[in-house]
């Protein structure tokens, strides 16, 4: 149980993930950041879980978000989906290690 009444926390790769339990709706709701961040030079590949109900079951379903981070001019972090020809194929390598990290975990969404 969580710190929370209703509350379950799921411990993966070091990362937390907290559900929250609604009793009108069987679905639980995400309640924390990414379940993994792999950071390629700028690029930052995102692995979150969405929970979707399938045949009365919660399956697990992974996304992949593919951000570019930079400073903007008052020295802030922002993030942004363009980018130049040489983070190109860094997001090809945060994307690429992405499938390897979800592909070499046991799923039920293959």
């Amino acid at each position: 149980m969580g710190m929370w009444p209703d509350t379950r926390r799921v411990y993966r790769s070091l990362s937390l993930i907290s559900f929250t339990y609604d009793h009108d709706n069987p679905m639980p709701t995400r309640r924390s950041g990414p379940e993994k961040i792999i950071m390629v030079g700028p690029c930052r590949v995102s692995i979150f879980r969405n929970v979707v109900l399938v045949d009365g079951k919660n399956v697990e379903i992974p996304k992949v978000v593919l951000e570019v981070r930079y400073k903007d001019k008052n020295g802030r972090w922002r993030g942004t989906q363009g980018m130049t020809l040489r983070e190109i194929p860094k997001a090809i390598l945060g994307l690429q290690k992405a499938f390897e990290y979800l592909s070499a975990l046991p799923t039920n969404w293959k």
